[in-house]
């Protein structure tokens, strides 16, 4: 997937959770966040490990509490691992996933980028 879309990340936005969606979408008239360069920056990070669906079935929120102990990385998961629809996660699938650290070398670029830090 080739996306045009700057990668984005709103530092105004004040959330408890540091990868909230919201943050990494830039709102236009036009917007699409499915143009947005993120998408293929999180595909294609190195993959940290891998997490077989026992009863999460359709609930990317709980394979995010059992993967990294907090639910703020669901839509990661569903991007990491070309989901379009969180249904599409079925018990017995192996769900892929990235680093925190990964993320967060995302994230710090990001902010020094909006920065005017690079």
């Amino acid at each position: 997937m080739s996306n045009n879309s700057e990668f984005f990340i709103n530092l105004d936005k004040l959330t408890k959770e540091r990868f909230a969606l919201g943050k990494f979408m830039e709102f236009t008239d036009n917007h699409d966040p499915l143009t947005s360069s993120f998408i293929d920056v999180i595909s294609n990070l190195p993959q940290r490990g891998v997490y077989e669906v026992k009863g999460e079935d359709g609930r990317p929120d709980l394979l995010s509490y059992r993967i990294y102990g907090n639910t703020q990385y669901w839509w990661i998961l569903l991007i990491y691992n070309r989901k379009i629809d969180y249904r599409e996660i079925t018990t017995g699938e192996l769900i892929r996933y990235p680093s925190i650290d990964s993320l967060e070398d995302i994230y710090f670029s990001l902010k020094a980028k909006q920065t005017g830090r690079i």
